[in-house]
């Protein structure tokens, strides 16, 4: 069994390592840190991951699970790049945050600093395309021939998993995360819900406790937490 806390703890580790709290990740709707930005999706995929393990679901296996854990933490290594970090800052033409080489490179440290061990090279070749061809737009027919030819059948899935967590992350606010999941491979699998409090004064952080409280009890799990709303998902069975 994963350990998510420890997962977690080591996860942070590494990317405070890389100086990703320093960096950009996100700049236009609203600003995040690269390391928040990829905590946050982290701790989304984490809180899915034993509805989508479920047989009725996308029967995930612990190889798999491990696969999309690291494409996660991943995903946006190539906006560590000070090219990259130019343009984010307007300083500079469009620039892709994708970089196969620093993937590649990234990969087998990743594994090795979250404690994966016998990952052999084509499981690792599966997080490579899960990296890399997470934004459809580098999905051109040589990316995709290629990855067919060194992955495993179900990378476009996986793929399509880190995809759909960053569209969702990404979203500015808890409606726009609630478009990009119903428009997504979740939307049948999961049922989504969410509370919504106008902002008044000090009583409202407790207000939006009790929400998250109830909501928990009756089974949702908190998925996305906003300053004024929180988003919650369960099995759609």
């Amino acid at each position: 069994m994963i350990d998510y806390d420890i997962i977690k703890q080591r996860a942070a580790g590494f990317m405070l390592e890389r100086g990703w709290k320093r960096l950009t990740a996100k700049r236009r709707e609203f600003q995040q840190s690269l390391f928040e930005h990829t905590m946050v999706e982290l701790d989304a995929l984490i809180s899915l991951l034993p509805i989508l393990r479920k047989p009725n679901h996308f029967n995930l296996t612990e190889e798999e699970e491990k696969v999309l854990i690291a494409s996660i933490i991943a995903h946006d290594v190539g906006k560590e790049r000070p090219a990259w970090q130019e343009y984010i800052l307007g300083k500079r033409e469009f620039v892709s945050d994708v970089d196969p080489d620093l993937t590649r490179k990234i990969i087998p440290d990743l594994c090795a600093a979250l404690g994966f061990e016998n990952i052999n090279d084509k499981v690792m070749n599966v997080m490579e395309n899960c990296v890399n061809l997470h934004m459809r737009h580098e999905r051109g027919d040589a990316n995709v021939v290629l990855a067919l030819l060194k992955g495993k059948e179900r990378w476009k899935t996986l793929a399509d998993l880190v995809d759909t967590l960053d569209n969702v992350c990404s979203a500015q606010g808890v409606f726009g995360a609630l478009t990009s999941l119903e428009r997504s491979i979740l939307a049948n699998h999961l049922k989504i819900s969410h509370h919504h409090l106008s902002m008044r004064g000090v009583s409202t952080s407790m207000l939006h406790r009790a929400c998250v409280d109830s909501f928990m009890q009756r089974g949702w799990t908190p998925l996305l937490f906003y300053s004024d709303s929180t988003l919650y998902a369960c099995s759609a069975s």
